[in-house]
């Protein structure tokens, strides 16, 4: 399946959404790595990364999302996690991931 990324700008704000659309696995990874990092590299505030679309995310979407998340946090910013859907929460939730990212 192919992975789409839009940006948002949320309003009043300098705060971004990044809409992921797909699944995020192995042959869509250098994609999502690539574009999230350049979402992320040309924001100043929070990034709110909505999963609402994306059905399914293996360990390595899961290790660039910890890996983008410690990146934001160096500039003392944070990345949110939003509407993940039940099979991906579950993962989050089995790899104990929940404890660790904001998720809304």
């Amino acid at each position: 399946m192919s992975l789409n990324i839009k940006k948002n700008n949320l309003k009043n704000s300098v705060d971004i959404e990044i809409m992921i659309l797909g699944d995020i696995d192995i042959d869509t990874s250098l994609k999502f790595k690539e574009d999230i990092n350049r979402l992320v590299d040309d924001s100043k505030g929070d990034v709110f990364i909505n999963l609402k679309d994306v059905t399914y995310i293996d360990s390595t979407g899961l290790g660039i999302l910890l890996a983008i998340m410690k990146k934001i946090k160096i500039n003392s910013r944070n990345m949110i996690l939003v509407n993940p859907q039940k099979n991906v929460m579950k993962l989050l939730e089995i790899t104990g991931l929940s404890k660790i990212l904001k998720i809304q």
